[in-house]
């Protein structure tokens, strides 16, 4: 009898915790908020090399640095995407989610470039990274994070 009360008791109390259904988060910490600000921050810092392989000096392609940038991009989504997700926010979550699937498939694509690309591939490439890019924006708005305009 007194499990049946137990249960019952969880039960209800568990009941009160949703609204119709509705999943409920806990309040973004600040610690999670900064965790999400250091993981795009280190997206931005992937994206130098792989710029840096794409116009040398000599304004040439380096694609073997290309390659090893992409491949380091794509270890790091995979990294950071682990720390900060799931967050407490269901909408910046998404957010987030987007974004790193974009980087990652920029990664990808990135790795699979050659000399003989077609502008079509490159201009996929540059769709991809100005998607991930939006998503990215988006998450750290729903944050509440400042985002100066360029």
């Amino acid at each position: 009898m007194r499990c049946i009360a137990a249960v019952l008791a969880t039960t209800s109390v568990l009941a009160g915790c949703a609204v119709a259904g509705t999943p409920t988060m806990a309040p973004v910490t600040n610690e999670w908020r900064q965790a999400v600000m250091e993981a795009v921050a280190g997206l931005g810092s992937k994206m130098g090399p792989i710029g840096n392989a794409m116009v040398t000096a000599d304004h040439k392609t380096d694609y073997g640095a290309l390659h090893s940038a992409c491949n380091d991009m794509r270890h790091y989504i995979d990294s950071v995407q682990n720390k900060v997700l799931p967050g407490p926010d269901i909408e910046v979550n998404t957010a987030l989610r987007a974004g790193f699937d974009g980087y990652r498939s920029m990664a990808d694509q990135c790795m699979g470039l050659t000399p003989a690309n077609s502008s079509g591939r490159l201009m996929k490439l540059g769709a991809t990274i100005d998607e991930a890019h939006l998503h990215i924006k988006d998450a750290l708005k729903l944050l509440g994070v400042a985002i100066p305009n360029r």
